[in-house]
């Protein structure tokens, strides 16, 4: 009979990904056909403009901030109480099941006030992944 779990190592070869186990029909099959089993490249989408940051705000002085900054602990929060906090001066938002106190990085946001507040008060990871597939909110924030 055959194994219940088959333990299999994928890697990548030109940009395709391939099972060095076995290679199934489809697999076969896209292979000759061009076709690839990777997700595909996002679509292109308009930027928005980035806005001058004050001297001392790159991302560089925001990494440098928050590498000296003390985790908070965590704590289970309502959707009212984060509603609560939707002002350029208070600002939070929840990004994947987690919320995020933003006020700190406001002034180094390269997208500007405008944007974080487009997520303030509110679940903002759809808002987040469109606009920032490639980061890692938890290294960010």
């Amino acid at each position: 009979s055959p194994p219940s779990r088959m333990e299999i190592t994928v890697v990548r070869t030109e940009g395709k990904l391939e099972d060095k186990n076995s290679v199934s029909r489809e697999e076969k099959d896209s292979k000759s056909s061009g076709k690839s089993f990777l997700a595909p490249a996002p679509k292109k989408r308009t930027r928005g403009k980035k806005v001058p940051l004050a001297p001392g705000h790159s991302h560089i002085d925001w990494m440098r901030v928050q590498s000296s900054a003390q985790a908070p602990k965590p704590r289970k929060l309502s959707r009212s109480e984060v509603r609560k906090h939707k002002t350029e001066k208070d600002l939070w938002m929840v990004i994947k099941g987690k919320v995020y106190d933003v006020t700190s990085y406001v002034a180094y946001h390269p997208g500007g006030v405008p944007e974080l507040l487009k997520g303030a008060g509110k679940d903002a990871t759809k808002l987040f992944a469109s606009v920032h597939p490639w980061v890692n909110v938890d290294v960010l924030l």
